[in-house]
C-alpha cells in the first residue's frame, strides 16, 4: 500500500518534457522531404550537422525546435518573423521548423547561425569533408 502511494506521488511529480528524440536518419529524411537538400547551396549533411551542433550548445536565450530558433525574434514570443508559434517549432513532424529555417536562410543563411556560434567555415559543419557526416544517399532517405 505504501509503495503504491509513493509510486503514485512520483508519477504526479514527474513532468514529461514533451521533447521528441529523433535519430540522425529520421532528421535527415525529414529535412530532405522538407526541401533542405542543397537549399541555398548547403548540403543535407550541413543541415544535419547544424542540428547536431545546436543540440550540444547552450545560449543565453530560449531556443525552440531542431535548430533552437530564438524566441526573441523568430516565433510568437518576440517579433515573430517566422509567423509561427514557438510551440509549433517543437512538433516532431518538423514542417514549421523547416519553413522557419528557410526564412532565416533568406536573411543570411545557416552560415549566419554557424558563425554566430563559433562553428564557422573550417569548423565542425562547413569545414573539411572528414569533419562532415558521410554523404547521405537518396536511397537512405527513401
Amino acid at each position: 500500500m505504501k509503495a503504491s502511494m509513493v509510486l503514485s506521488l512520483i508519477g504526479y511529480l514527474v513532468v514529461p518534457s514533451g521533447a521528441a528524440v529523433l535519430g540522425c536518419w529520421v532528421v535527415a529524411k525529414k529535412l530532405h522531404e522538407g526541401g533542405l537538400s542543397d537549399f541555398e547551396g548547403y548540403s543535407l549533411e550541413n543541415w544535419v550537422c547544424l542540428t547536431a551542433a545546436y543540440d550540444s550548445l547552450r545560449g543565453d536565450y530560449t531556443g525552440y525546435g531542431l535548430f533552437q530558433i530564438r524566441n526573441r525574434d523568430r516565433c510568437d514570443h518576440g517579433k515573430n518573423r517566422c509567423h509561427v508559434s514557438c510551440s509549433a517549432l517543437l512538433n516532431p513532424n518538423l514542417k514549421e521548423t523547416i519553413e522557419c529555417a528557410k526564412k532565416i536562410d533568406g536573411r543570411g543563411g545557416p552560415g549566419v547561425w554557424i558563425l554566430a556560434k563559433g562553428l564557422g567555415i573550417g569548423g565542425s559543419c562547413l569545414g573539411d569533408q572528414e569533419k562532415r557526416l558521410e554523404k547521405l544517399s537518396p536511397a537512405d532517405l527513401g
